[in-house]
């Protein structure tokens, strides 16, 4: 599965240098103490988006080649499960759901006991 283009477009315009949890920068820029200094989260740094409530002169948008490398795996096993549960099967391990179970707001697949989701 490809990447969906408004998923792509979003992710290209990532920093290449942003390394997500903690937020951290490959060259060396505190995020934090920059978006700290105009009194912004950092939700609003230029890494995220490209823009943002401050300039970074290192920001550099992410390749599509890049983007699909790390990313596209994680849509291709998002499809491979929502598959599975289309063909009645448990998304997790595959194997065929003869009953759904419901215990308080989570329903689990039966016999392999796998969490569904929530009712």
């Amino acid at each position: 599965m490809s990447i969906p283009e408004k998923e792509m477009a979003k992710l290209a315009r990532t920093c290449r240098n942003l390394r997500r949890l903690p937020l951290k920068c490959a060259v060396g820029v505190d995020i934090k103490a920059e978006c700290f200094k105009v009194g912004k989260s950092v939700i609003s740094a230029p890494c995220l988006e490209g823009f943002g409530a401050w300039s970074c002169d290192k920001y550099e948008p992410t390749p599509r080649e890049d983007v699909e490398r790390q990313w596209g795996p994680v849509f291709a096993a998002a499809d491979a499960l929502i598959d599975r549960m289309a063909e009645g099967k448990c998304g997790h391990c595959g194997a065929e759901i003869q009953e759904r179970v419901q215990q308080g707001h989570c329903v689990y697949a039966q016999p392999c006991g796998h969490r569904l989701g929530t009712a």
